[in-house]
């Protein structure tokens, strides 16, 4: 049997709640996870659980959590419903601790780099563009929205868990390290060319500026090719998030 959680002013309620100022993530070294299928992807993919509060007849997964090493708590659905962050909680939801990256920096293969995309649902939804074509991992400049928040979270879709993302305090200073070490940096830049190269190498990386503003141009000069996306119909562009993974495709088919 597990301890029992009622009140919605439970400390470990309150807790799981201020995940969602960046603030205490940085503090704790924790993000929360709700719904069950992403905290079974958290777990599949190695992610340490620190506790969780399920409703009672989440045995399976509470079984599940606790072979993981996470400590479980049942929790009344007004609980629940206090500690998440969503209008429709689905009974489940934990504090689940962050990776380590610290010193990590980009090698090799294809990386999505974003330079001051405030909107946690597309760095989340380009985090998830970039693991489904198979990107090595994605790297987020300053002004960018915090990868761990619990809207780029779900956003994600589990992809968190399955390709690292990075920080860089100063991008212009990483992309040049980045070309030093071999990388192709390929912007996506309203002046540059609708064309891209048949072969990109083994090593190449898409910067995706902010909604409104696009790319600095302090990155854009980084970039060895400015690539435009051509449009055929009279939409004037595509969200931040949809080009990204319209361009991450073509990059794909081009990596060797």
């Amino acid at each position: 049997m597990f301890p029992a959680i009622d009140s919605p002013k439970n400390a470990r309620v309150r807790l799981i709640k201020s995940l969602s100022q960046k603030k205490r993530r940085e503090e704790t070294g924790l993000f929360a996870v709700e719904g069950e299928k992403l905290l079974d992807e958290a777990l599949n993919w190695g992610f340490a659980i620190d506790f969780a509060l399920l409703l009672e007849q989440k045995g399976e997964l509470a079984e599940r959590l606790v072979a993981a090493g996470a400590e479980v708590f049942f929790a009344s659905e007004q609980a629940i419903r206090a500690a998440c962050d969503t209008e429709t909680p689905q009974g489940c939801v934990a504090a689940v601790k962050m990776p380590d990256v610290a010193g990590a920096f980009p090698q090799r293969g294809l990386w999505t780099v974003l330079d001051g995309v405030q909107d946690p649902g597309n760095v989340g939804a380009i985090i998830r563009c970039a693991d489904a074509f198979g990107a090595a991992g994605v790297l987020l400049g300053p002004g960018c929205a915090d990868a761990w928040s619990p809207k780029a979270v779900r956003a994600a879709m589990g992809s968190s868990f399955h390709i690292p993302v990075l920080s860089a305090a100063d991008l212009p200073q990483a992309l040049a390290r980045m070309r030093k070490g071999g990388f192709r940096l390929i912007a996506a830049h309203l002046a540059g060319s609708p064309e891209l190269p048949e072969s990109l190498g083994d090593s190449a990386a898409l910067l995706i500026g902010s909604e409104g503003r696009g790319l600095s141009a302090e990155v854009s000069r980084e970039a060895d090719i400015l690539f435009r996306l051509p449009m055929k119909g009279h939409a004037e562009s595509l969200n931040a998030a949809v080009a990204a993974g319209v361009i991450l495709y073509e990059l794909s088919r081009r990596m060797v």
